[in-house]
């Protein structure tokens, strides 16, 4: 039996999840019925029937004849994420902004009336000039607009303007970008930053970096970089006598303070995971004008590469300690910035927020405080967030063995596993959704643990969706694998295929061949029946989707057996991503009733035949023409006049 609080709870996510995907106020009418558009009355299985007796006022569905507007001119992905899915040579879209219909334009245009405007998405004329292959690049496609299922908002939005240093191959080039960027600060101003990150010491020869490098530079200017995995930065001397950061400094909970090799003691510079606090606490805070910069940067970004809907898990700076109740401030400030921001209608994209879990009972009065007073908009808070472990970069993922490459490493819990553990518990028997970080095998093993213990204590429910972020490294066998436990405790595989390129120097070196094999599992979990959501975990790489999906369709330089075809891997993005938020049939398919949030792509036809290793061999880049969310365009056509 379920509490009355654990009812409660349910439902208020329910109705959170669903307010979200109301159209916006400019585009609807009031009328009585489903607050969610979804017509007067509740179908039998509604998993939303009980709202429709509150008689709350609602947007209309917009689907009367004569309101729709047609697009065609190009092939559309019309896939619900259980059958085969099937192209469509139009859609028909409310004017609130829903699917209306798909099928033949014939079909489409007589069910959008006489009225509809028509909207051809074409290339250009069909008899230019050109080779057959350069014809069929100019072939366009629409497909669901992408769903991000991890990222981080507002530090991709600082990273587009802050020092990047992801394609830095040497250490000289390293040290004269840093260099470059400390002459750009301005002149005299006080406690002045060089910020930046995006290091990779694989890239050339696997030197980290030190406070040493920045030379004199580094003993007056304050430098603080973050590795590609951001959970490793590096500091300047100056940075770190800011900091208080000495020989007597020890390391806290769930980091550690790189030392020098002379048995001094004295810091080196490196801090990991949670010691990175100690520096990160110094830089001066960013104005609430530059944070909303910063997500609309981010927002800019990621419609320009065909996202529409995202899983943001906050600022990657506010981030580390976050398992220490009310150590994350930030991270809650920037919530009330994108309450604002979609209270004025500004958030292009939709946005699920995960919260800190050591904040639950927060994160649970926000939840409810919004389903509370629904209201048109693309905001929700989603669920918590908490970290098991750290990155295999830093060497601070979770295993159950040594790191090949140093015997007396296993690791590091950046978290108390039993204090994790009873928040779990807690947050789930509130009806939140809950979301961990666990790289290595024995972090995943934790991750597992927890949810089972919920389920045992809470009792088994569909609507759960335990998140297990990035699950890159499977425990070893045993009597029952990790997808299959996964698939019985209904854990959900979030993962990012990127990360692929990211880590393919050093899983080996760091972890042998017989744990590489475990690594970057999708086939195991799809063929267990685990969901799986794409994610780029954007800045640590790039949020290109369309390069993720290749990487796990392509899987260079990994087991070749656990690719995925290009319709999984698009699905992860999609519906894979939408079923992880408790979204779909409201986002990740141009199915009836769906919102109409698509992108139209370029250099898609080498996917259209289902043979993935010919298209893997010859594919071109594939690119955004441009990008639309509830049938409005939001990218790419700056020039077209049928927005107007």
């Amino acid at each position: 039996m379920l509490s009355g609080r654990q009812v409660a709870g349910a439902v208020a996510a329910l109705a959170l999840a669903l307010a979200l995907f109301t159209p916006s106020r400019s585009s609807t009418a009031t009328t009585r019925g489903c607050p969610y558009g979804f017509g007067a009355d509740a179908r039998p299985g509604d998993h939303h029937h009980h709202h429709h007796r509150r008689g709350v006022p609602t947007p209309s569905s917009g689907s009367s004849r004569g309101d729709a507007r047609v697009f065609a001119g190009a092939k559309f992905w019309i896939d619900d994420g259980v059958g085969d899915g099937e192209w469509a040579d139009a859609i028909a879209v409310t004017r609130s902004g829903r699917v209306l219909a798909s099928g033949n334009v014939s079909r489409v245009t007589a069910l959008a009336g006489d009225a509809a405007e028509i909207v051809d998405l074409a290339a250009g004329d069909d008899d230019d000039d050109g080779s057959t292959t350069e014809r069929l690049e100019r072939l366009r496609f629409v497909l669901p607009g992408l769903h991000d299922a991890h990222l981080h908002l507002v530090s991709g939005g600082f990273r587009l303007r802050e020092l990047d240093l992801s394609d830095v191959d040497s250490k000289d080039a390293f040290v004269k970008r840093v260099e470059d960027a400390a002459r750009a600060l301005p002149v005299g101003t006080d406690d002045a930053w060089v910020l930046g990150g995006g290091w990779d010491e694989t890239r050339w020869g696997g030197e980290p970096p030190v406070a040493d490098w920045f030379g004199d530079l580094g003993e007056t200017t304050n430098v603080w970089l973050l590795r590609a995995d951001a959970h490793v930065g590096v500091a300047s001397n100056a940075a770190l006598r800011a900091a208080g950061v000495t020989s007597s400094t020890r390391d806290p909970d769930g980091g550690v303070v790189g030392r020098r090799d002379d048995g001094s003691g004295r810091p080196n510079g490196v801090l990991r995971d949670n010691a990175m606090t100690l520096v990160r606490s110094r830089i001066p805070k960013t104005t609430d004008e530059a944070r909303v910069a910063a997500f609309q940067r981010a927002f800019k970004h990621l419609l320009s590469l065909g996202i529409t809907t995202v899983c943001d898990f906050g600022d990657v700076n506010a981030l580390a300690g976050s398992s220490v109740k009310g150590a994350t401030e930030r991270v809650w400030d920037d919530l009330a910035l994108l309450e604002a921001m979609d209270a004025r209608g500004e958030l292009p994209t939709r946005v699920n927020a995960y919260l800190p879990l050591a904040d639950w009972e927060r994160v649970r009065d926000a939840r409810d405080a919004a389903a509370a007073a629904p209201r048109a908009g693309r905001l929700r808070v989603a669920g918590a967030k908490a970290f098991v472990d750290g990155s295999l970069g830093a060497g601070t993922a979770l295993f159950r063995a040594p790191y090949a490459d140093d015997r007396s490493n296993f690791g590091v819990a950046v978290s108390d596993v039993a204090e994790l553990t009873r928040r779990v518990v807690a947050a789930d028997a509130a009806g939140m959704q809950v979301a961990v970080h666990a790289i290595g095998d024995g972090a995943v093993d934790v991750a597992l643990r927890a949810v089972e213990k919920a389920t045992e204590a809470n009792g088994a429910r569909p609507s759960r969706r335990f998140r297990i972020e990035h699950a890159q490294h499977l425990p070893g066998p045993s009597a029952e694998t990790t997808p299959a436990r996964m698939r019985r405790a209904g854990a959900i595989a979030s993962v990012q295929p990127a990360h692929m390129a990211l880590d393919v120097a050093l899983v080996r070196a760091k972890l042998g061949e017989e744990r590489a094999a475990r690594s970057y599992a999708f086939r195991s979990f799809l063929d267990a029946g685990v969901a799986l959501a794409g994610g780029s975990d954007w800045p640590v790489v790039a949020a290109d989707a369309f390069a993720a999906m290749r990487a796990a369709v392509a899987r260079p330089g990994w087991d070749a057996s656990q690719k995925l075809t290009w319709k999984e891997a698009l699905r992860m993005y999609t519906t894979g991503a939408a079923e992880t938020s408790a979204l779909r049939g409201a986002v990740g398919a141009l199915t009836r009733g769906a919102f109409a949030d698509f992108v139209v792509v370029e250099g898609w036809n080498q996917w259209m035949d289902g043979n993935d290793e010919a298209a893997e061999a010859s594919a071109s880049p594939t690119r955004v023409v441009s990008t639309y969310v509830g049938g409005r365009c939001a990218h790419g056509c700056e020039s077209a006049a049928i927005e107007h």
